[in-house]
């Protein structure tokens, strides 16, 4: 780099810090800032050639239908997605599939089966990851367009979408994701920093939802004739190499697009909620996303699911990839639109304040009915339809071998270690302090213990629902430090915890036995524990990349989140890092974050093989 060049791009730092720019996590600020001025000259010359491009002539795209694209892994998924869609929903609107030359007639003639059509992309070529959404939609023959990833579950028939108020008026239908302007370190683009909104030269609206929260995009409805500028624009953002680094697939291109453009749109006011269901230890497995219809507007005549009109309707589930019946509830989140909730993707605590899990087998056992049926529909067909193609004769051995992805063993292993295990909240780092110093092969181990947390135990407001047997360990280990008053509480403590444990602790990797437990509480007899570190190589990478912690000196274990989600607290306050090392060390780069001279990401974080 020439001076002058370096010179500029300091410059640019300066700016950018002065405006408080926020780029990418997984892109270092200067890189990301090196691009600016060409990217935003683009922006502008894209912009005025918007402006005075010719409409689609008024017979370019007629009627409604759905849209599709996808590869030879994404048909198992997609035809029994149309499966639901034609034998439970009674629905025939058509469907054209697109792909980029990947599919064979065989593939063809199992979606023709179900009234869908396949279509090539007039400009065959390397579609990486999700580009070929907006090549399809702005390829195909409709004009009204109901957009469905393959992995889109139906759960009412989309027709009546079409025939809303809300859509005839607006033209467009976009649903939220789980992330808003105050999550961390997710929902970046919705964040008021964020360089797409400073390229854009869009000003910031925090009580706007469609500012402050981001958008999930696998199933949207648009009218092409009447938002065809806001769709090409979307198609530039998915397109451009900068915008694919700093935005995360083309799930946010059609919010940016509407902004910029002032389009109008219908932006569903219900957040999304989770559909799974509920494991031994209590916690709520989350199989897939589930949107909703609100309650208080109009949808069909009785177009729903269940009995209870109180409530929103269930309209579609989102990334049901794979065979297994675990659809038999759901679990929303009270949190307005724009406010961040407590979900990350991992096992949900129900005990969380803002989480509501339905009860649908108490509430509405005709919910629960609808979704068992509409997943053993899912199921039967994926089964019947992986069969049939790989017995047909004309399909290549290349389609057969990725008609159903392999799965990892190894991920299989971790995730029924989480499933069958006690649970806890990991974004504490307490826990991982705790086994940590429990480790034989740190011979002093104990002795760095910081018995200051041990005052947990003895608050009023004490009820350890956040990581039960964390606690229980907790209580065993502050039992030597406490006198004969306060080691009364510590086993009190296990005996309310004990109850909740019974069912997990044989299939936990904490260095705890209820035989042990019970002997210390009956006969007050103290026991020895020990963390085996090779256990958690059944874990899942992100607790492993802290388990057991590379250096106690890293995490300070008495951590939490700052008020505000997206400043994290000092990382070099006394005893270490106050972040949370699962957030830090499981994002690829949060360097500006968590990280500095002397708390390296490469001395903080255990390595993980993939």
């Amino acid at each position: 780099m020439t001076l002058v060049a370096r010179l500029v791009l300091l410059q640019l730092v300066e700016v950018a810090e002065a405006q408080d720019i926020f780029c990418s996590h997984s892109i270092p600020l200067e890189e990301c800032l090196s691009y600016l001025p060409s990217e935003k000259a683009a922006v502008n010359r894209f912009m005025n050639e918007l402006e005075h491009a010719p409409m689609p002539s008024s017979t370019a795209f007629e009627g409604t239908g759905i849209v599709m694209s996808g590869g030879a892994p994404h048909v198992l998924q997609a035809l029994a997605n149309l499966d639901v869609l034609r034998h439970f929903h009674k629905s025939d609107l058509p469907v054209e599939f697109f792909h980029a030359f990947e599919l064979e007639e065989a593939h063809c003639k199992a979606f023709a089966m179900r009234g869908a059509t396949c279509r090539q992309l007039q400009v065959p070529g390397v579609y990486p990851e999700y580009e070929t959404v907006l090549p399809s939609v702005m390829s195909s023959s409709f004009q009204h367009v109901l957009w469905m990833d393959t992995d889109i579950t139906p759960l009412v028939a989309p027709e009546v979408l079409f025939q809303t108020e809300a859509y005839q008026r607006d033209g467009a239908m976009f649903w939220p994701d789980h992330w808003s302007h105050d999550c961390w370190p997710y929902g970046q683009s919705a964040w008021p920093t964020h360089v797409v909104l400073h390229l854009l030269q869009l000003e910031y609206n925090m009580s706007e939802p469609r500012f402050c929260h981001e958008h999930e995009t696998g199933h949207f409805l648009i009218n092409k004739e009447m938002h065809w500028r806001p769709i090409c624009l979307a198609n530039y953002l998915a397109t451009r190499d900068f915008f694919t680094r700093v935005l995360h697939g083309y799930k946010d291109v059609f919010r940016l697009a509407f902004l910029k453009l002032n389009a109008s749109n219908w932006f569903s006011p219900v957040r999304p909620g989770i559909v799974g269901a509920f494991m031994k230890n209590g916690f709520f497995y989350p199989a897939a996303l589930v949107q909703f219809w609100p309650h208080a507007e109009v949808l069909g005549d009785g177009q729903y699911l269940g009995d209870v009109t109180t409530r929103d309707i269930p309209l579609y589930v989102h990334q049901k990839k794979v065979p297994g019946i675990l659809w038999t509830d759901f679990l929303t989140f009270e949190e307005p639109l724009g406010r961040c909730t407590s979900f990350r993707l991992v096992p949900v605590d129900p005990a969380t304040p803002d989480v509501a899990p339905w009860d649908l087998e108490r509430t509405d056992p005709k919910i629960a009915q609808s979704l068992y049926l509409i997943e053993a529909l899912w199921e039967k067909s994926f089964y019947a339809n992986m069969e049939r193609l790989k017995n047909d004769p004309n399909l290549s051995p290349e389609s057969k071998e990725v008609l159903r992805a392999k799965r990892d063993t190894s991920i299989t292993k971790q995730w029924n270690q989480v499933v069958e295990s006690c649970r806890c909240d990991f974004a504490n780092n307490l826990w991982f302090h705790l086994l940590s110093v429990l480790n034989p092969e740190l011979p002093d181990g104990v002795k760095r213990f910081d018995t200051a947390a041990c005052k947990i135990l003895l608050s009023p407001n004490f009820d350890g629902v956040t990581c039960p047997v964390g606690f229980a360990a907790l209580a065993v280990m502050c039992h030597r430090f406490f006198g004969v008053e306060e080691r009364g509480k510590a086993k009190k403590v296990i005996a309310n915890l004990l109850p909740g444990l019974e069912g997990c602790l044989p299939k936990t990797f904490w260095p705890l036995k209820l035989d042990q437990l019970r002997r210390f509480l009956d006969q007050d007899q103290p026991f020895t524990m020990v963390f085996d570190p090779e256990k958690a190589q059944n874990l899942t990478p992100d607790v492993r990349r802290c388990l057991p912690l590379k250096s106690l000196d890293c995490w300070n274990p008495r951590n939490v989140l700052s008020e505000d989600p997206l400043r994290l607290r000092d990382p070099m306050s006394e005893g270490g890092s106050e972040n949370s090392c699962l957030f830090c060390c499981t994002m690829r780069d949060l360097s500006e974050h968590c990280f500095d001279s002397y708390f390296t990401k490469e001395a903080c974080c255990n390595e993980v093989k993939a």
